[in-house]
C-alpha cells in the first residue's frame, strides 16, 4: 500500500515546510500588526542588507 520514501526526499520536504512555515509567520506578523511600507527600500535601513 505504501511505498518507501527516500530519506532525501523526506529531508527536502520537511525543509520545504520550515522555510514556507517561516515566510509565512513573517508576513503574518507584519499583517496583524498593520506594518506599512514593508514592500519598498525607501530607508537607509532596509537598504543597507543589499549592500
Amino acid at each position: 500500500m505504501f511505498q518507501k520514501v527516500s530519506k532525501e526526499v523526506v529531508i527536502s520536504l520537511v525543509k520545504a515546510f520550515i522555510f514556507a512555515y517561516s515566510i509565512l509567520g513573517v508576513e503574518l506578523t507584519l499583517y496583524w500588526n498593520g506594518a506599512t511600507d514593508v514592500y519598498s527600500i525607501a530607508t537607509t535601513g532596509q537598504l543597507i542588507p543589499f549592500t
